[in-house]
């Protein structure tokens, strides 16, 4: 028989289950889809056409860099 002190199997003991608990939570968990709604916008001053998040209220024009309302 394996002689092991009482503490080392303890260890052991805590060591595999946390182990198993990660290994049954990480196959287990659902992935994060993240969803991003874009358009078409067009400058207010320059009338440059560029592509904006549709659910932010402003955004910056990357030919004149001003803000343009939604």
């Amino acid at each position: 028989m394996i002689d092991i002190a009482p503490e080392t199997a303890c260890v052991l003991y805590l060591a595999v289950g946390l182990v198993v608990v990660a290994s049954i939570w990480l196959a287990t968990r659902k992935k994060e889809v993240v969803h991003f709604s874009l358009q078409h916008h067009t400058c207010e001053f320059c009338s440059y056409q560029y592509i904006k998040d549709a659910q932010k209220n402003f955004s910056r024009c990357p030919q004149c860099n001003l803000m343009n309302t939604k």
